[in-house]
This record gives structure tokens, sequence and C-alpha cells, in this order.
């Protein structure tokens, strides 16, 4: 499954795991079961422009060896080859652009996405 860093370190928000028993342990176990592995995608930090990977997560001290226990094991993987240039590119950015009829975000995806939105009226885009 491919993912990016967002997603990645809300996996790691453990708010998201109070109403089950193991908390972070048993949601990790049930995500991961069988074959399933994370490819994530790295992202461009907006303030200094910097390119943060699996390698540059920040995790709480005590999902420290969870993390490296996932990422050693290969449930987690880096996605590194990335054209940087387009980093800064939220997929909700572009979401939102085509649902509120944003032209823009048809420069946000290659040409050959875009027509394929246009043409099947994909993710509620509405002709204008």
């Amino acid at each position: 499954m491919r993912v990016g860093m967002p997603v990645l370190n809300e996996i790691f928000d453990e708010k998201y795991y109070t109403d089950l028993e193991g908390g972070i342990l048993e949601a990790s176990g049930r995500l991961f079961k069988g074959r399933v592995k994370l490819y994530v995608y790295p992202m461009k930090e907006h303030a200094a422009g910097h390119v943060s990977g699996v390698e540059s997560l920040e995790v709480p001290a005590k999902l420290r060896h969870l993390e490296a226990y996932l990422v050693d094991n290969e449930f987690i993987q880096p996605i590194t080859n990335v054209k940087t240039a387009q980093l800064h590119m939220s997929p909700r950015d572009v979401l939102t652009r085509i649902q509120h009829g944003d032209a823009d975000w048809e420069q946000m995806v290659p040409a050959p996405v875009a027509e394929l939105i246009k043409s099947r009226g994909l993710f509620g885009y509405h002709p204008l």
C-alpha cells in the first residue's frame, strides 16, 4: 500500500487507538497482518524546503522500538525514486481544487491523469 509521510505520521499517533484494548500495538498487528507493507512517499517541508521520508520519521520515545521493528523488517519501506520538484503538492489540495472548480489542479498532475479525471468526471470534477 502506498502512503505519504503525513499518513505515516498519523499511524504513529496514539490518539487513534484509544478504543483498542492493545492500543497502537494491537492496531499495528491488525494493519500489518499477512503480507501488508507500507511504501512511503516522502514529503517536502514547506518552511525549510527539506525533503523528509521514513528515515527522518519522528515518533515518541516509547514508540521508537515499534517503528524500528516495522522498518527493519520491511513492513515500512521508503519510496526513493521520486521527483522532488513535485513534492510540494498535496493530494488533498489537488482534490479540494478539483471539487471547487479551481482549474489550477490540472497543472499539479500529469496531463494523462488530468484528462482521465476530466473525461470520467472523477473526484467530483464538473466542467465549468
